[in-house]
């Protein structure tokens, strides 16, 4: 398969991580990652604006430096149209094709996941931090992605969708 980039976006609880489990199975050797991954990387840092800027700075030189070395990269999280231009850019300094994805639901849904998974994690989930994440994702929808409905269709329909999409 030749080399690519595959952005996952999509508001909290839309499915992004549970697509990116689902493709993992399928593609070996690629490299997955997003927000949630780099923050794990910094010691007691919670989730937020300013953790979120610093991992952004970090994902353009992970993404230069898997395509660089001949593996493919799937940045499981959402993105603004400039960060994007960014990947886009990097991804054709290397010749990779670039797919993008925006997994959508139903926002009642969508909270309701949200709260089920933290709930799981032993967390408290913020409506009013959803709220947020759910309005910032509309507003910085990417022109030229895919929409997947995760309400509808499976983790693995999806992943067949995403991989038929990039043969």
């Amino acid at each position: 398969m030749k080399l690519f980039v595959l952005v996952l976006c999509g508001s909290k609880g839309a499915g992004k991580t549970t697509l990116s489990n689902a493709l993992a199975t399928k593609l070996p050797g690629v490299a997955f990652f997003g927000l949630v991954d780099i923050r794990r990387m910094m010691s007691h840092v919670e989730a937020g604006n300013e953790a979120n800027a610093i991992a952004w700075e970090v994902i353009p030189g992970m993404v230069e430096g898997f395509l660089s070395g001949g593996v493919s990269v799937v940045i499981n999280d959402g993105m603004n149209p400039v960060r994007f231009k960014v990947i886009q850019e990097i991804a054709q300094k290397y010749g990779a094709d670039i797919f993008v994805y925006t997994l959508q639901a139903p926002r009642d849904i969508l909270w309701n996941r949200v709260r089920e998974r933290d709930v799981k994690w032993d967390k408290v989930a913020s409506k009013e931090r959803f709220d947020y994440v759910y309005d910032l994702v509309e507003q910085n929808f990417i022109e030229g992605s895919q929409i997947l409905d995760s309400e509808s269709e499976s983790a693995e329909e999806l992943a067949r969708v995403v991989l038929r999409d990039m043969k």
